[in-house]
């Protein structure tokens, strides 16, 4: 049986979850429930919203699993943050409460590292960073999750249209562009050029 340990890669612990590891899935939930609890609590859930919307990931991923062409491509936190954020999304709308801004996009990118290089380049990308934080949190959550998969995590519009539950890639294709329209729209009244940052 796997120990999970910081020395195992994502790959190995999904592979051992997926297999049904008891000590695996007891890791996962001790390293990653506290980020979706505190993704709910902030956006209008409690800790019970935060303990079912990680039992329902839970499930989703062993859906993933069963997949036999899926490779996973992110880090196991980014696909397990993910897919939580997107199934509270749609629990906000079953529910008809108040509309929500996801503010933490960048919630799991550490700056402070990145400055620690010491170099113009390094603080370039934190100031990057910093800039396009602010505006993604004025877009709609499904369009900043758009923009976040496929512009930093590299996913292609089938994987998005997947992992956000869209109809078909086109979809997604569709919603990135209003999205990136929106976004320009927001920069340039600040005097901020989109192509200084993407």
């Amino acid at each position: 049986m796997l120990q999970p340990t910081k020395g195992i890669s994502d790959k190995a612990l999904f592979q051992s979850f997926c297999s049904g590891d008891v000590l695996v899935q007891k890791h996962i939930c001790k390293e990653y429930f506290p980020a979706v609890k505190a993704m709910v609590c902030k956006n209008n859930g409690n800790e019970q919203d935060a303990q079912d919307i990680f039992q329902e990931t839970l499930i989703a991923m062993c859906g993933y699993c069963k997949k036999q062409d899926f490779k996973l491509t992110s880090s196991l936190k980014t696909m397990l943050y993910s897919i939580a954020r997107n199934c509270w999304l749609k629990q906000l709308e079953k529910n008809k409460r108040r509309p929500v801004t996801f503010l933490d996009s960048w919630e799991f990118v550490d700056v402070d590292a990145i400055l620690k290089e010491k170099d113009t380049e390094a603080e370039k990308k934190a100031e990057r960073i910093r800039i396009i934080s602010k505006y993604l949190g004025m877009l709609e959550p499904k369009a900043e999750q758009i923009i976040c998969l496929y512009y930093f995590e590299g996913k292609s519009m089938k994987e998005i249209a997947e992992i956000l539950g869209f109809a078909n890639a086109d979809s997604v294709k569709a919603q990135k562009y209003k999205a990136i329209v929106h976004l320009r729209e927001m920069m340039k009244k600040d005097g901020i050029e989109w192509s200084e940052l993407f």
